[in-house]
Parts: structure tokens; C-alpha cells; sequence
């Protein structure tokens, strides 16, 4: 009888596949890189195909044209979604506050010079275009100049190459533009002390797709909560998660965000709707239709 049982073929269910489009290449999505490696979402039986994209609107935009039902998100994106009467809403909050910074170049000292400046973000509509338009109300700086730089390396390039004169960025970049002496002029303390506070990232799902698909919404909100937990509990998996990066400071970037609670316009084409490319350079670069109060040079 036991060998019978032996020889029997095996029916365990076959785990459910699931297109996950996820951005920035930050360590806001660190939790999502450890699940993986982890394999946190097949406890939950799922079989997870992270995919690149460089902006959170190209996320909502390709999940409203049916091409993920989850995804990574937040911001003003997700907002402008709602109001607009989509159904793509957050189920699980990861990053509640800001946790950009504004690097510059050395000369530029406060605020005030940031006047007729060229700053990179993103895209139109992302969450750095979110950052850059709330630092211009808050320092009341008029005149400054934006440049869609698209991903974050072509972003510090661009400053490196003198391109522009700043960029929005986050850990850990961060720490490695201020080593190599650019400035931070603006980091997410200030904007904690002006009471600037916005979901900047977390687990979004259309209402649609989460009606149908209850357990494997809740699968991926677990194993994302399991794989924050891991970043507080193994120093260890934090370093093989992110490549070229040391373990310490994301630790240390997780833990005070909990505890304080070259570009030309011939290279910006319109998006294609509801598509996206799973190749970090092939994918379209484009903008986002949200209106936006900032100059946009080319």
C-alpha cells in the first residue's frame, strides 16, 4: 500500500500566477524583492512575476487596461484614479509618509536659489512630480524648471552630466549622491516638520479583480507585511535582496520611516494605453495627463 501511495502522481494545486508591475527601484520596494526570495508568495500559493516600471502612473494605467489586477502604488496617481471614477485602490499601506529628498549640486544652498533651475523627476504625474510641486508651496519658490528624466539611473546621470541642477530621489541613492558631495536641500524630516504626509506606496488592486480574486489580494498583502517583518528581523536577507547595496542603510532608512511614523523631448512619445513592456529599456517613456502648476522644459 505504501508503495502504491508512492507511485500515485501528486495533485497539489498549481500555484495561481500573478503579473506584478512594482516601481521605484528603491528601498520603498524592498519588502516585495524579499517575499520573492523568500518565497513568501508561494506560502500563500502564488506564483509572482515582478515587472519593472518606471513610474506609478504607467502601474494604474496599465492595471485599469486589464493587464495586472495588483501592483505597487501610491500617490498622486492612485488619487487622480479614484476621481476620475477608476477602480484601482489601495489594500495595503507599506510607506504612509514622504520619503523623498531633493539633491542639488553643492552651490545651491536654500530654497530660495532653486529659482530658474532645472529640477529631474520621473514623470508628469508621478510621485516625484508630487514631491517637487510640494516643496514649491512650501518654500513659496516660483520659476523653477522641470525635466522628465524617466528612470532613476537616467536621473543621476542627468546631474552628473550637469544636465540638470537636481533631482527627487530616495534611499538609497540618496546616500550615495551626498557621499559624492551633492546636497540634500530638502529631505523628508522637513517635510514631516511642515506636516506633509501622503501614501506614497503600497499594494494596489483594482475592485474589480479583488472581488474575484479575494484570496490571492490577501496572499500578496500578507506576504508583502512578511516580508516588511524580515527587514527588522534579518539584516542578512536585506543585502542578497538588493544588489550592489549595503544592508545597513536600507535597514536604517526602514527603521526611521517607521519610527518617525541626458533627456530631450524627442525621447517623450505618448503612452500606448493600457500596455507596458516588462524590459526596464523598452518600455514607453511617457507622460502622465495630470495637470501640473511647474514649467516643463524639454
Amino acid at each position: 500500500m505504501i508503495l502504491l501511495a508512492l507511485l500515485l502522481p501528486s495533485f497539489a494545486p498549481a500555484a495561481t500566477k500573478v503579473s506584478f508591475p512594482f516601481t521605484p527601484i528603491s528601498a520603498a520596494s524592498l519588502p516585495w524583492w524579499i517575499a520573492k526570495e523568500s518565497r513568501f508568495y508561494e506560502k500563500y500559493g502564488l506564483d509572482v512575476d515582478m515587472i519593472y516600471v518606471g513610474a506609478s502612473p504607467v502601474i494604474v494605467q496599465a492595471m485599469l487596461g486589464g493587464q495586472a489586477g495588483v501592483g505597487a502604488g501610491g500617490g498622486p496617481p492612485l488619487i487622480s484614479n479614484i476621481l476620475q471614477g477608476g477602480d484601482v485602490v489601495e489594500v495595503a499601506t507599506t510607506v504612509p509618509y514622504a520619503i523623498q529628498s531633493l539633491i542639488v549640486k553643492s552651490d545651491i544652498r536654500t530654497p530660495a536659489e532653486l529659482a530658474g533651475k532645472k529640477i529631474g523627476i520621473s514623470r508628469l504625474g508621478a510621485i516625484p512630480h508630487f514631491t517637487l510641486q510640494a516643496i514649491v508651496k512650501l518654500y513659496n519658490v516660483q520659476g523653477i524648471n522641470i525635466v522628465q528624466t524617466g528612470t532613476t539611473t537616467q536621473a543621476i546621470t542627468s546631474l552628473a552630466q550637469g544636465l540638470v541642477d537636481g533631482i527627487i530621489t530616495s534611499a538609497p541613492f540618496t546616500f550615495r549622491l551626498i557621499k559624492d558631495g551633492y546636497r540634500e536641500l530638502v529631505s523628508p524630516k522637513d517635510f514631516k516638520r511642515a506636516g506633509v504626509e501622503f501614501l506614497i506606496q503600497g499594494l494596489v488592486a483594482r475592485k474589480s479583480y479583488a472581488a474575484k480574486n479575494r484570496e490571492v489580494v490577501i496572499g500578496m498583502i500578507k506576504a508583502t507585511m512578511e516580508g516588511v517583518k524580515q527587514i527588522f528581523v534579518d539584516d542578512k536577507q536585506a543585502k542578497p535582496s538588493w544588489p550592489n547595496t549595503r544592508a545597513k542603510p536600507i535597514r536604517k532608512f526602514w527603521i526611521r520611516r517607521t519610527d518617525s511614523r541626458p533627456i530631450s523631448s524627442s525621447r517623450i512619445r505618448p503612452l500606448h494605453p493600457g500596455r507596458y513592456d516588462r524590459s526596464c529599456n523598452n518600455r514607453p517613456n511617457s507622460i502622465s495627463s495630470t495637470p501640473n502648476s511647474l514649467p516643463i522644459h524639454p
